[in-house]
């Protein structure tokens, strides 16, 4: 079974939040917890988003097979000519598989015009749409089912599935919209296990945020008793196939 955290950040010091993280962060807690596969973005407040996304790229040569990019560019900071060109460069000379709308750290809700644009912009790349829910009204998971309506051939994948006090709008938001997954970094298991039993195991994912939760998401997996063919979906198949990267 191949495992996949579909959510981890690396890179450096965020400006927003304070944290890095580093190379022996990630790839060695990978390799301790287990986890084949990872797909990286920058911290929300990286100082220099276009450096790195070179950094992530590096790491994926480093590592072929276990790396795999999301472009993460704040439109208000850079502007959404800038933002819509890097997505642009990191898909097509890195083969990133998504781009992320922080909704928290850069109070961009999904209707914002230059929310919708990225939109345009993934869905004429071929890639995934990732917003952050929770902890903020901005990523109110509801705020996402308009955007998901109107754009139904682009998949829309809700990091931290409303991050426990939202979980009901991200299920219903899911329930209402079948291009809605969910990423449940941060939930609580009994809202992971209700995911799975309402939605189907191939539209749920597991993901950490960062290297120093990743033991304790998978231990969340682990322990929801799944039968084989479902616990391969929550624990990689579902990433894998939302994201198009190869198991």
């Amino acid at each position: 079974m191949v495992v996949i955290d579909a959510h981890v950040h690396y890179g450096e010091k965020c400006e927003i939040f304070g944290f890095g993280v580093s190379e022996k962060d990630l790839i060695g807690t990978m390799d301790k917890v287990g986890i084949d596969k990872a797909i990286v973005q920058n911290p929300a407040g990286i100082p220099d988003a276009m450096k790195g996304h070179d950094d992530i790229a590096a790491l994926a040569r480093k590592y072929p097979g276990r790396i795999y990019g999301v472009c993460s560019i704040n439109p208000i900071k850079y502007g959404i000519d800038k933002t819509l060109a890097e997505m642009e460069r990191t898909v097509k000379k890195y083969d990133f598989k998504g781009v992320k709308v922080h909704t928290l750290a850069w109070s961009v809700a999904p209707s914002n015009p230059f929310s919708v644009q990225m939109v345009e912009k993934a869905r004429d790349l071929g890639i995934i749409v990732i917003f952050h829910t929770g902890a903020t009204y901005m990523g109110a998971p509801s705020l996402v089912e308009p955007v998901a309506k109107k754009y139904p051939d682009v998949t829309f994948l809700l990091n931290h599935a409303g991050w426990v006090h939202w979980y009901s709008e991200a299920e219903m938001v899911a329930r209402y919209c079948e291009n809605v997954v969910l990423e449940t970094s941060w939930s609580a298991i009994y809202d992971i296990y209700s995911a799975v039993d309402k939605l189907g195991a191939e539209r749920v994912m597991l993901g950490s945020d960062f290297p120093i939760n990743m033991a304790t998401e998978v231990a969340k997996y682990r322990s929801l008793g799944l039968p084989p063919e479902k616990e391969r979906l929550v624990m990689g198949e579902a990433a894998a196939k939302a994201h198009n990267i190869p198991l």
